[in-house]
Parts: structure tokens; sequence; C-alpha cells
């Protein structure tokens, strides 16, 4: 006679992963015990929750389209009511397409006076600017 209880054992756990910002992030982690284990999963030590890009169903994991945000410490939790054992991994995320924060951006010119605009994208690796007025390419001049 097998025993009618065990804890949680793991069958797949998830492994540190590096990708490139816009990809699809897929982890599974799977466990066998007595009763059947139920999945949670954390990241930087708060729990995660299906919402926007991020999709649970049990022990597996997707999240749509990674960004920076989505880098750090994750961790699998399957439990049963005799106990819980964790799988941990780090996705890091390699770069990120350009961010502007606040965007668009406003601004008030008087007639006759100087303006400037600041092009300061968050982005990694370091972005190429150029400038359009409309569709069209503003060329420096002497102004």
């Amino acid at each position: 006679m097998g025993k009618r209880w065990a804890l949680p054992q793991w069958v797949r756990m998830i492994n540190d992963t590096q990708m490139d910002s816009g990809e699809k992030l897929q982890w599974e982690c799977k466990a066998i015990g007595r009763p059947r284990p139920t999945y949670r999963w954390i990241r930087n030590g708060l729990p995660l929750t299906s919402q926007g890009r991020v999709e649970i169903v049990n022990g597996e994991l997707t999240i749509n389209k990674v960004q920076q945000m989505d880098s750090g410490m994750y961790q699998c939790v399957a439990e049963n009511k005799y106990g819980a054992i964790y799988s941990n991994a780090e996705l890091k995320i390699l770069a990120s397409p350009p961010i502007f924060v606040p965007n668009p951006i406003r601004v008030i010119a008087t007639l006759g006076k100087d303006v400037s605009l600041e092009c300061k994208p968050r982005a990694s690796p370091k972005p190429r600017i150029t400038w359009k007025r409309g569709d069209r390419r503003v060329q420096p001049n002497k102004r």
C-alpha cells in the first residue's frame, strides 16, 4: 500500500532565463503529491496574479512581450496541506525599447524667444535619435 498522503515533490522546476524585451516567457513547474498540490507564483517577494501581459494557469506562467519591469526573482510554490516546496529562478531582460516618460510632451513657446526640447528616452542599448516635424526630418541650421 502506497502512502495516503505525501509532501509535494518537484517533477519540473524553473531555471534562470535571459531574454530580449518583446519576447514571450513561458515557464512551467510541476509537482506531485497527495493531495495534489496547488501552485502559486511570486515575483520579488510579492504574489503574482494573472493580469495584463501575465497569464497564470496552475504551474504555468506566461508573460507576453516581456519588458525591463518583468525582470527579477521568481518563485513557483507547490503546496498541499502537508507542506510547500519552492522553485526559484531569475528572469533577466537584456534590452528595452526606448520609453518616454512622460509622453507626449507639450511645450508652450513665446514668439521670438528660444525654446529647447529634450529627447531623453530610457533605452538599452543606447538609442539613435532623429527629429521630425510632421513626417519630415528636421535638419540642423543656424537656429
